[in-house]
């Protein structure tokens, strides 16, 4: 389960944006008793909406988690360097140079790991490499944080023609041989700890990078998903795919794109261009395959799956503009699907329809508002429960409140 996530200076993004699924801990909760589960000691939230204009930093957000995701991902140990932003250096001073020795970036990312032990991991980067790089763990929230490891860079020292040398001190919370393992400072240069530590099996490591491989999915809106799944799923493990496509569970939750449908016929070879959806239409029955159906119901063929993972798997899933694949009434269904199950994962999405921001599905914790600065391009995200004027007592629309400007929408000028 995620429980926070904060980053900075990552494309219009200059400033700290922070994220957090931890549920409210007033008596609001019960209102909405389906919305959370409990976990290592605290509540988290199952769903979560973030609303904004287009070109707002909607996806630039997610780009930032799966960033972060991309040099954990499958232990990798390729070079840990930040992405290029253009804002940062449009707005430091006295220099707008991409290779400017101030640069910065920062990732703090908590979360509730297979072990059921609560992790917080903090990466800082810049034009060399890592700055810092830390992982504490406890076994509940309430706990004191105890260090898995703490890695710092001391100093930079450049040797001209473009190379330099870096030195490190590093902290290892396991047995003196770890520890020594990293008594070369060359060791320490490319890749990160985490990565390195979870290959040795580290205990209080292996659990975090093992939750970024395997619980978390940021989907984001570049390829639509019906095709980016038929060419994902070519080379891969196709029987266990056929098991969850014929399977009534993802059957339960295709069928809420249209309630007609009383059948799939899933194909072996292409299940997402030749699967054939069978309808009763009062008269009798129809087959149509699924590369011939309507754009939407090829979509959310595909979407199904990622909903199928949180629920059964656990998985947590950024799902960005959802809009573009479901109208609202069948976005309203998912969050209340999902909502029906007690345990489960987590789905998180992004969207222009202001319709969502609605207190009758979402606590005012579930829902965010990202937008952008006219005058400097910045973007920043808010978190509707900074605003205390919308109370839940109140008959106003929030979208109403996000018209007028006042919850940082389009016209806010920030």
């Amino acid at each position: 389960m995620l429980l926070k996530f904060r980053f900075n200076n990552f494309g219009p993004f200059l400033d700290d944006a922070s994220f957090s699924m931890i549920a409210s801990g007033g008596k609001i909760k019960q209102r909405y008793p389906n919305n959370y589960l409990s976990s290592a000691g605290v509540d988290v939230l199952k769903t979560s909406v973030i609303v904004g204009e287009n070109a707002g930093g909607k996806t630039n957000f997610m780009q930032a988690l799966d960033y972060l995701r991309s040099f954990l991902f499958k232990n990798t140990d390729k070079p840990v360097l930040p992405a290029v932003n253009t804002v940062f250096f449009g707005n430091q001073a006295g220099s707008d140079n991409p290779s400017s020795p101030e640069m910065k970036q920062e990732f703090e990312l908590e979360v509730i790991a297979s072990d059921n032990c609560i992790y917080s991991y903090k990466l800082v980067i810049d034009r060399f490499g890592i700055v810092e790089e830390n992982l504490f763990w406890r076994e509940a929230y309430k706990r004191k944080p105890i260090p898995s490891f703490e890695l710092k860079r001391d100093e930079v020292e450049e040797l001209g023609e473009g190379k330099k040398q870096l030195s490190y001190s590093i902290s290892v919370n396991s047995n003196a041989s770890i520890q020594s393992l990293f008594e070369n400072q060359a060791s320490l240069e490319n890749g990160l700890m985490a990565n390195k530590l979870s290959l040795l099996g580290v205990e209080h490591v292996t659990p975090f990078v093992n939750w970024i491989n395997d619980t978390l999915n940021v989907r984001c809106a570049r390829i639509p998903l019906d095709i980016l799944y038929s060419f994902r799923y070519r080379d891969s493990d196709m029987t266990s795919l056929q098991e969850i496509l014929r399977s009534d569970e993802f059957f339960d939750i295709f069928r809420l794109v249209d309630s007609s449908i009383i059948q799939i016929e899933v194909s072996d070879e292409q299940p997402f261009e030749k699967t054939l959806v069978v309808r009763d239409c009062g008269k009798g029955r129809y087959s149509i395959a699924l590369e011939n159906d309507s754009a939407g119901v090829q979509q959310f063929f595909a979407l199904s799956l990622e909903v199928y993972k949180v629920i059964k798997e656990h998985k947590v899933v950024f799902a960005d503009e959802l809009d573009s694949t479901l109208n609202p009434i069948l976005t309203g269904k998912i969050i209340n699907y999902i909502n029906s199950f007690p345990d489960c994962g987590q789905f998180i999405f992004t969207t222009h329809n202001v319709t969502h921001l609605n207190l009758q599905t979402f606590m005012r914790e579930q829902m965010y508002v990202v937008s952008k600065c006219k005058d400097t391009l910045e973007s920043c995200i808010h978190c509707l429960s900074e605003y205390k004027e919308l109370r839940y007592d109140s008959n106003n629309k929030i979208y109403e409140y996000y018209f007028k400007g006042l919850l940082g929408g389009v016209d806010n000028g920030q």
